[in-house]
C-alpha cells in the first residue's frame, strides 16, 4: 500500500503493508490525503481501517481513497470510495467555516461562522414525514430557544427533494419549530455533515470543526423501540461541554430514525 500524505512536502510515498496501516498512522500522525492499492485489494477492509484512524485515533486524516492499482488501471469502485471519503469530515481536520454558508427558505443568506459570538453551529436534519423526527420537534424547539441565547447556531436541514419551501415552512407551523430552516436538495450540506438518518444533529464548534454527530438523545433505543425518557441527552450534552470550553475530540453516536435518500444523487449530478 503506497500512502503520499507526505506529497506536499516533497517527500517519497511510503509503501508499507495494510497490516501496518494504523500503527504507521498512530506513530506519525501524518496528514493522509491518497492511498494508493493495487487491484483486488480489498475495499472494504481498507476504508474501514482507514475510517478507524479518523475516528478512532483521531488523526488529522484531510482525504482518503483509492486512486489506481500499481499498473496505472483504474481501480473498481475507486472514484465513488474517494468521493465518500474526501466527504467524510474529521474533527482534527480543515475548519468548515467555507462551507457553512447557506440560505434558508426565506432567502435569507447564513454565515453563522463569521461572527465571533457563534460558540457553536448545530445542524439537525430532518423530516416532515418521518415518524421519529417529529418526536423530536419539541425538543428541537426547546433546545433553539435555549442554547439560541448562549450562542449556538441552530438550523434544520431537509434533505427531502419533495419538500419545497412552502411545505417546510408548513412542517414547522404546525409542530412549532422556531428554528432556521433550510432545504438540502443537492445534499451537499448533508454529505458534508456525514448524516444518514433523521433525526441526526452535527455540531461544530466555533472554529468550524466537526465535534459530534448522531443522535439528539437516547430516547429511541432502536427503531421501535422507545424509552420513557431519554437517559442521554447527546446533543445537550455536547453543546454544555462546548460553552463550559472543554476540549471535545469528535464523538459519534448512532441515530435512530429514516434513512436519507441518496438514490438519485448520482444521476442527478451528471
Amino acid at each position: 500500500m503506497e500512502t503520499q500524505g507526505q506529497a506536499d512536502s516533497g517527500q517519497a510515498p511510503r509503501i508499507l503493508p495494510r497490516t501496518a496501516l494504523i500503527a504507521a498512522i498512530r506513530a506519525d500522525g501524518h496528514r493522509i490525503t491518497l492511498v494508493q492499492a493495487p487491484a483486488g485489494f480489498g475495499k472494504s477492509v481498507l476504508a474501514g481501517q482507514l475510517a478507524r484512524a479518523v475516528d478512532d485515533l483521531k488523526v488529522p486524516v484531510m482525504c482518503y481513497g483509492l486512486r489506481v492499482d500499481f499498473r496505472g488501471e483504474l481501480f473498481p469502485g475507486s472514484a465513488a470510495l474517494l468521493a465518500l471519503a474526501c466527504a467524510w469530515p474529521s474533527g482534527m481536520g480543515a475548519p468548515a467555516k467555507a462551507k457553512l454558508v447557506f440560505t434558508d427558505i426565506n432567502g435569507k443568506n447564513h454565515t453563522p461562522l463569521a461572527s465571533a459570538k457563534t460558540k457553536a453551529v448545530v445542524l439537525v436534519f430532518v423530516l416532515r414525514d418521518c415518524p421519529v423526527s417529529n418526536v423530536y420537534t419539541p425538543e428541537l424547539t426547546r433546545i433553539h430557544k435555549e442554547y439560541s441565547k448562549k450562542g449556538v447556531s441552530l438550523f434544520l436541514v431537509h434533505p427531502d427533494r419533495d419538500t419545497d419551501a412552502k411545505a417546510a415552512k408548513a412542517h414547522a407551523i404546525e409542530y412549532k419549530l422556531t428554528a432556521p430552516l433550510v432545504l438540502d436538495h443537492d445534499h451537499k450540506l448533508t454529505r458534508f455533515a456525514g448524516a444518514e438518518v433523521t433525526p441526526e444533529a452535527a455540531v461544530f464548534d466555533g472554529k468550524g470543526l466537526l465535534v459530534y454527530r448522531g443522535r439528539i438523545d437516547n430516547l429511541y433505543a432502536d427503531f421501535g423501540k422507545k424509552r420513557a425518557k431519554p437517559t442521554r441527552r447527546d446533543l445537550r450534552e455536547t453543546l454544555d461541554a462546548l460553552l463550559a470550553g472543554k476540549p471535545l475530540a469528535k464523538r459519534t453516536t448512532k441515530a435512530v430514525g429514516c434513512y436519507i435518500d441518496f438514490s438519485n444523487d448520482k444521476k442527478n449530478d451528471k
